[in-house]
């Protein structure tokens, strides 16, 4: 599928920055890992808060003539909760917008993806439809992953607090930028809104700029409350 073939091209590429950065471990793994909250706010207490989101990333890499720039935008949306094999899921639609393929994920409790539906084409169950699911929800996991960074908020000063529309939904946002000089960092700007009727906090924003010259950032450009 070509739409698969492009997202693991972009997380290849993501790689090449993600490494040595704060949003570390954010491309498809071998193995499927958990999207539940087991090491913090996961992709299933997202999809609980959120009912719909978008979020761009993108990445600059300076090597070669001119560097490069990879940038995407992808989706999601949470169609409801279904049984399968007896278990209740959470059935996430995600895709990319302006190609690429239409998927639908069914997590299960734990977080795992117990089957996972590729629109106009196969259905997977078990293992496999796992590892594949994380081609797609990766890009979403960076959210969580900077969230939980207890390293990246410690290197961080508060700056400014608003009330800021995130697409049409208005939510308290802080802003902060890197406290100090780093080893390895240039800059980083991160911005924090907190998640309606809680204390929580989510990550919608984060630029790292490194030493080296390569960028990474992620913005949530729209968002649908589930209350």
């Amino acid at each position: 599928k070509m739409g698969i073939v492009i997202v693991i091209a972009i997380l290849v590429l993501s790689g090449i920055y993600l490494a040595p950065s704060l949003m570390g471990g954010v491309k498809a793994k071998t193995n499927p890992t958990p999207a539940g909250g087991t090491n913090g706010f996961g992709l299933l207490q997202l999809f609980e808060h959120f009912s719909q989101m978008q979020l761009r990333s993108a990445v600059y890499n300076p090597s070669g003539s001119g560097g490069t720039m990879q940038e995407e935008t992808f989706s999601y949306l949470v169609l409801g909760n279904s049984s399968f094999e007896g278990a209740r899921n959470t059935r996430v639609e995600f895709s990319t917008v302006g190609g690429g393929d239409v998927v639908v994920g069914w997590f299960n409790s734990s977080g795992i993806v117990d089957r996972l539906d590729i629109i106009g084409g196969t259905n997977y169950t078990g293992p496999a439809s796992a590892i594949l699911a994380q081609t797609y929800a990766s890009s979403f996991s960076e959210i969580t992953t900077v969230t939980n960074n207890a390293t990246l908020f410690s290197l961080l000063s508060k700056t400014s607090e608003n009330t800021t529309n995130i697409g049409s939904t208005p939510l308290d946002v802080s802003t902060y930028h890197l406290a100090a000089h780093s080893p390895s960092y240039k800059s980083i700007t991160a911005e924090y809104a907190t998640i309606p009727g809680t204390y929580e906090r989510l990550a919608v924003y984060l630029d790292e700029k490194m030493i080296d010259g390569t960028e990474g950032t992620f913005q949530i450009v729209s968002l649908k409350s589930s209350s």
